[in-house]
């Protein structure tokens, strides 16, 4: 494969790891740190500007760069995460009848 093509198989991954990280931020069931991470990584190899438009990015930069940084998800991050779980528990304890 010739390098324009690698670069480009990096780029729509990249693409695609964005929009899964973006659908994780609003679905509880979906991680979005992990996925932002790939793309990071993957615009790194394949487009300096996404690269520099994720990291600087208002909402989803500063957890990427405390990534990058100190290698920790953000304490708030935790919180939320912790809270989305033990909310969709609650929604499946609440709402869903098993019958023995």
């Amino acid at each position: 494969m010739t390098r324009a093509t690698i670069r480009l198989a990096y780029f729509l991954v990249g693409w695609a790891c964005v929009a899964l990280g973006v659908i994780g931020a609003v679905l509880p069931i979906m991680p979005t740190v992990p996925f932002l991470l790939v793309a990071l990584w993957c615009f790194s190899k394949s487009s300096e500007r996404f690269h520099n438009w994720l990291y600087h990015h208002r909402v989803y930069g500063p957890m990427l760069r405390e990534w990058d940084q100190y290698r920790v998800i953000p304490l708030w991050g935790k919180v939320w995460a912790c809270a989305a779980m033990a909310g969709s528990l609650a929604i499946m304890v609440f709402f869903l009848k098993v019958h023995p």
